[in-house]
């Protein structure tokens, strides 16, 4: 896409948003005169702008070179966003994320993944998506508006995800395979930390990936059952 395919869009968007806006006024009651309903346009036009802003800043982080879309969807990226609190437990069973790991390796800073996404027990669809560690990564707060860029995934060291997510495992009473791994849609007993994966799991690359994955789909809860790790694709490994 070009740059004036980019403005023009954008300018679209904010037009529809002004009409919108100004459709909104003419509807008012007449109340305050003419300056009331200019006063009420502005603020509601500078609330337009606010949003339509935000929306813009989110999307070029949605599109940064960290999380690099490569078919499929981009349904990945906050999947787990849902209100639950990092460490309680959930009672939430859908969607579900069953990970492949394709291409990786201790000296590689780009790792492709596929996940097979659960909607509900019969309905998957699968996006292929690489995550490269070298990248600069930005958090948007939404709440204070804040924007934090680190120079690459070991900004999210400090964060912790990872050891929440070495730690995951399925609580007794919870359908699982046990100790098959399967794209699902039933978790295995033990989700990132098998000892299937004993010549990645506690290398520093695959504790950066696990931060980065976590980053990317808002995974907090190391007793929710519904991300696991599939297999790693030996054909994929790179040294």
């Amino acid at each position: 896409m070009t740059m004036a395919m980019k403005t023009t869009k954008q300018w679209g968007v904010g037009a529809l948003m002004l009409a919108g806006l100004l459709s909104g006024c003419a509807t008012q009651d007449g109340s305050g005169g003419i300056a009331g309903v200019l006063t009420n346009t502005d603020a509601k036009i500078k609330s337009g702008i606010d949003q339509l802003s935000h929306r813009i800043s989110r999307s070029t982080d949605y599109g940064s070179s960290w999380y690099v879309p490569v078919s499929g969807g981009t349904e990945i990226k906050n999947i787990f966003d849902d209100g639950m609190v990092r460490g309680m437990r959930t009672t939430k069973q859908w969607p579900r994320v069953a990970l492949e790991v394709n291409d990786w390796g201790e000296q590689q800073h780009c790792w492709t993944y596929t996940a097979t996404i659960w909607a509900n027990a019969k309905t998957n669809h699968v996006e292929r998506f690489r995550l490269c560690d070298d990248q600069p990564i930005t958090n948007h707060n939404d709440v204070t508006g804040d924007t934090n860029t680190g120079a690459n995934a070991t900004a999210l060291v400090a964060t912790g995800i990872s050891t929440d997510m070495l730690m995951a495992y399925v609580l007794p009473g919870v359908p699982n395979t046990g100790k098959d791994r399967t794209t699902g849609p039933l978790p295995p007993s033990s989700q990132f930390g098998a000892a299937a994966f004993s010549d990645m799991r506690m290398t520093a690359k695959w504790g950066l990936q696990l931060d980065m994955l976590g980053f990317l789909t808002k995974y907090k809860a190391n007793t929710d059952p519904r991300f696991w790790i599939v297999r790693f694709d030996q054909a994929g490994k790179r040294s």
